[in-house]
């Protein structure tokens, strides 16, 4: 039975495909002033990157699906016991 299951180079494939836009707009910003980089010298522009591979653009606008004042959401850890929280 083939597997379904998608490798995650695959999916990294799949987001910078999609998200050409933003990762063009980081790359400029980073290329901008490459000799004095500096951290969060392109935080904006990252932010909107990684939205896009968490949630992809919109089709019909090319923008992200979430505001952009809202962060990721993680899921909660599983307990390895199985048991409830304390």
């Amino acid at each position: 039975m083939p597997s379904t299951r998608i490798r995650p180079v695959e999916k990294f494939a799949r987001a910078t495909a999609k998200c050409s836009t933003e990762a063009a707009a980081y790359g400029k910003c980073v290329v901008a002033d490459y000799n004095a980089v500096q951290k969060d010298m392109c935080a904006k522009e990252f932010l909107r990157l990684k939205d896009c591979f968490l949630v992809g653009p919109l089709p019909s606008t090319g923008q992200k699906a979430r505001p952009a004042n809202m962060t990721p959401t993680r899921r909660p850890r599983r307990r390895l016991n199985g048991g409830e929280p304390p």
